[in-house]
């Protein structure tokens, strides 16, 4: 965000901010329960009207913001929410 705030180029804009390795939710929920060491997920099927509009795999696109001001990822999502876990739990009086 810094970066962005910074560079003349960027007012305005939108930019993706993303990896371009695909994750699934699916693996995001399970690698929160692992690193977290609690937590459960279920498989909730989707409804016929949902698969309908679900666009199916998404990776982010981020050519735009690494073009415009530099940024791309340095942070694998394992790495990522280990210290969002971390945070979380030295924080959490101000989130619970």
């Amino acid at each position: 965000m810094i970066r962005c705030a910074a560079t003349g180029e960027a007012y305005g804009e939108v930019f993706n901010v993303g990896n371009s390795r695909a994750s699934s939710f699916r693996e995001l929920a399970e690698t929160v329960v692992r690193v977290a060491g609690s937590g459960r997920w279920k498989l909730a099927p989707f409804s016929p009207e949902r698969a309908a509009q679900e666009p199916g795999d998404f990776v982010s696109d981020i050519r735009k913001i690494k073009r415009v001001v530099g940024w791309e990822p340095m942070t694998r999502l394992e790495d990522g929410v280990v210290e969002t876990v971390r945070y979380y739990r030295l924080h959490r009086k101000h989130y619970w």
